[in-house]
Formats: structure tokens, C-alpha cells, sequence
């Protein structure tokens, strides 16, 4: 990892504001075939953790099952899901 300090250098504002161009940049180009468009890294994550912030975390149909034996074992009481 390196970790820079934008002031040293152009200053935050120019940093910032190439950095925006970048990211438009990328945004605006042709994405490949199949794909209806370009993300920048962290985007998908980002989407996914404002979705299940307000909405709750989707778990796979097997895990509370899995997990209900545990549960039973140690006398904890499994949420109900909220459909």
C-alpha cells in the first residue's frame, strides 16, 4: 500500500478534480459486450451495502436452516425473516 498526501503535491482540490475526470472518463466509455455499463472499483459493494442498509442482508435459502441446529444447542432464538 501507498498512501500519499495530495497537498504535497497539486493540492486536494486538483486531486479531487482530476480525479473526477478520471472517473467520467471511465464512466463515458464503451463498456464490453454483454456489459450495459462501466463501474469504477467499490461501486457494486457500495450499491449492495446501501440496499441491504435499508432493506436487510439476503441470506442464501440454506444458511438458517444450517444454522437452526446451532441454535437449538445453545437455546438462541433465530430471527424471523422478513420477506
Amino acid at each position: 500500500m501507498q498512501v500519499l498526501d495530495p497537498e504535497a503535491f497539486g493540492g486536494l482540490a486538483a486531486f479531487k478534480r482530476q480525479m473526477d475526470a478520471l472517473a467520467d472518463a471511465a464512466r463515458n466509455s464503451k463498456p464490453r459486450p454483454g456489459v450495459d455499463h462501466v463501474r469504477l472499483p467499490g461501486e457494486r459493494g457500495l450499491q449492495r451495502y446501501r440496499e441491504q442498509t435499508a432493506h436487510g442482508v439476503a441470506l442464501y435459502p440454506t444458511i438458517m436452516p444450517a444454522l437452526a441446529v446451532w441454535a437449538q444447542k445453545y437455546g438462541v432464538s433465530i430471527p424471523v425473516a422478513i420477506a
